[in-house]
């Protein structure tokens, strides 16, 4: 299991455990998407990319993908989520009214029309920068 958080790592590790499941985990790596290059060609049977990691790196997106598809066995599966537009305003439209109150309608929907939230911080503090 790999994740850019460490809290994300160890709240798998917790979870795993508590499911009675923890001797299956070959091993938790900390690890940027972005670059997967301490993993030889083809090293994974199966690559899951879950909960929408690619819908932070932007620009990066497809060069995770290359990464993805590189450390995944000839004839393996890469399976991968992003965050919809729809759904991501619909989960954070309280705080997209929190923030247009903030920093008023251009902001708001600058973020609405291009999915970027680069140094924004929603209220709650979910922010990317």
């Amino acid at each position: 299991m790999g994740d850019i958080s460490l809290g994300q790592l160890e709240l798998n590790r917790e979870r795993v455990t508590g499911a009675g499941c923890e001797q299956r985990v070959v091993a938790r790596v900390h690890l940027d998407i972005t670059d997967l290059s301490r993993f030889p060609e083809g090293s994974f049977d199966g690559v899951v990319c879950y909960g929408g990691p690619l819908s932070y790196v932007f620009d990066r997106a497809d060069g995770a993908l290359v990464h993805m598809l590189r450390v995944t066995r000839p004839g393996g599966h890469v399976l991968f989520s992003v965050m919809s537009l729809a759904g991501a305003t619909r989960r954070f439209l309280g705080a997209i009214f929190d923030l247009y109150r903030e920093v008023g309608m251009g902001e708001v929907r600058r973020v609405v029309d291009t999915g970027d939230h680069f140094g924004v911080t929603a209220p709650g503090g979910h922010q990317h920068v």
